[in-house]
């Protein structure tokens, strides 16, 4: 929609249906999109997140290795915005560093918080994490404007509980 582009990537639980195929469609994409334009990628798995083991599996749920050493690159060193994600029951802010030759780094909001148990309070906390809330359903509102980004995340009745601006 004008300057901002929005890319869905089909990824359910991690790296399972990212196939070579889908990669060369993404960068190509991602390499069509000027840098001055807004790029916003959508996945229900997440890449970076704070999180937790869950005591019944094992499973660390939290900065997943497989996405931060195959994914995480291709969309920072592109210059993504944003990158929204679910998955995990919770809210969180994270930041990465920019990638080389980039001003800023690409912000990743995780809001798996619109409904379902919210996840255990967290016990590994991400390195790029900014902000964290847990045990309260909410959502993400992006306003996008005149080449900045507001995202403000609100609670389940529309209330802001915090705002972050790009």
């Amino acid at each position: 929609s004008g300057t901002t582009h929005i890319i869905a990537l089909n990824l359910l639980w991690g790296l399972e249906s990212f196939d070579g195929k889908q990669r060369k469609w993404l960068e190509k994409n991602l390499a069509s999109i000027p840098k001055s334009d807004t790029t916003i990628v959508l996945s229900h798995s997440f890449i970076r997140g704070s999180g937790y083991v869950d005591p019944s599996t094992g499973i660390k749920w939290y900065d997943e290795p497989n996405m931060l050493k195959t994914l995480a690159p291709i969309l920072e060193n592109a210059g993504v915005d944003l990158v929204v994600s679910g998955h995990n029951h919770f809210m969180e802010y994270l930041k990465a560093p920019p990638a080389a030759g980039q001003e800023r780094g690409t912000s990743y909001a995780i809001i798996g918080a619109m409904g379902g148990l919210p996840d255990m309070e967290r016990t590994y906390t991400s390195p790029c994490s900014k902000w964290y809330k847990t045990n309260a359903f909410g959502f993400l509102d992006v306003t996008i404007s005149d080449g900045h980004m507001k995202l403000t995340f609100r609670d389940k009745d529309g209330k802001p509980i915090h705002e972050e601006t790009r």
